[in-house]
C-alpha cells in the first residue's frame, strides 16, 4: 500500500472532524495531495467512523484513479481546486451548522476576528448554487475561492483548503468559529469588521511568521 504515513495523517483529520461534529454521515470530503499530479481522497458513500486509511482512494489530477475504489461525487471539487491553486495541499468539505446558516442565506462571513483574516485571507464568499457533483460546482468554487483559504457552496457546505490538510482543518474551524461570532454579535449590536488593508497586513504577517517556518 502506498503513502502509508500520508494515509495515517489524513485519517488523523477523519477522526478531528468527527471530536469537532463538523458534519454528519457520509456528507463531505477530505484530499491530500501527496504528488504534484497525485492525491488521496475520501471514498463514495462511506461513513467516516467506518473509514480507514485503506479506503482512501488514489487519484491524478486527470480524474484516473490509481488505487482504491469509487471516490468522493465531488471529485471534481478537488481536481480543479489543486489545478488552479498550486499552493494547495490539503483540502476539507464539510456540512457544519454555522456555517451552512450562510450557505443558505447567501449572505458571506466577514473577517470580523484577527485570526480569521490570518487564517483565511478575507471574506468567505458564497457561490451560486451549482448541482453538487459536477464539474460546474468546481469552477464556480475555484471562482469564489480566488486566493482565499475558504468559500461556502450555496444551500450546500462549506470548503477550505490549505499547504496541508491540517491547515485545511484550521481554516475550517476558524470560519465555523467566525460564523458563529457573527451570528452571536447581532444579539448585542452592529460588530465591527476587518478592513480590507488591515486584513491584508495580518494575512502576509500569519504567512511569512508561520506557514514559511513549516
Amino acid at each position: 500500500m502506498e503513502y502509508i504515513k500520508e494515509r495515517e495523517e489524513f485519517m488523523k483529520i477523519v477522526g478531528k472532524i468527527l471530536e469537532y461534529k463538523l458534519t454528519v454521515g457520509t456528507w463531505g470530503n477530505l484530499s491530500m495531495k501527496v504528488e504534484n499530479d497525485k492525491f488521496l481522497i475520501t471514498p463514495s458513500a462511506m461513513e467516516y467512523e467506518d473509514m480507514k486509511g485503506e479506503d482512501l482512494v488514489v487519484m491524478d489530477l486527470k480524474g484516473n484513479i490509481i488505487s482504491g475504489k469509487k471516490p468522493s461525487t465531488e471529485k471534481f471539487l478537488h481536481m480543479e481546486i489543486y489545478k488552479s491553486r498550486k499552493d494547495v495541499g490539503g483540502i476539507l468539505h464539510i456540512h457544519a451548522v454555522y456555517s451552512g446558516v450562510f450557505s443558505v442565506v447567501g449572505i458571506p462571513i466577514p473577517p470580523l476576528t484577527e485570526d480569521m483574516a490570518q487564517g483565511i485571507g478575507g471574506d468567505v464568499e458564497v457561490t451560486d448554487y451549482v448541482p453538487p457533483g459536477t464539474k460546474g460546482l468546481a469552477l464556480e468554487v475555484v471562482r469564489r475561492l480566488k486566493d482565499k483559504q475558504a468559500a461556502i457552496i450555496r444551500n450546500h457546505g462549506l470548503v477550505t483548503v490549505g499547504d496541508t490538510l491540517k491547515e485545511a482543518f484550521k481554516v475550517a474551524t476558524l470560519v465555523e468559529r467566525g460564523a458563529e461570532i457573527f451570528i452571536l454579535s447581532h444579539l448585542i449590536g452592529e460588530p465591527k469588521i476587518l478592513s480590507h488593508e488591515e486584513v491584508k497586513k495580518l494575512r502576509e504577517f500569519y504567512k511569512n511568521r508561520y506557514i514559511k517556518r513549516r
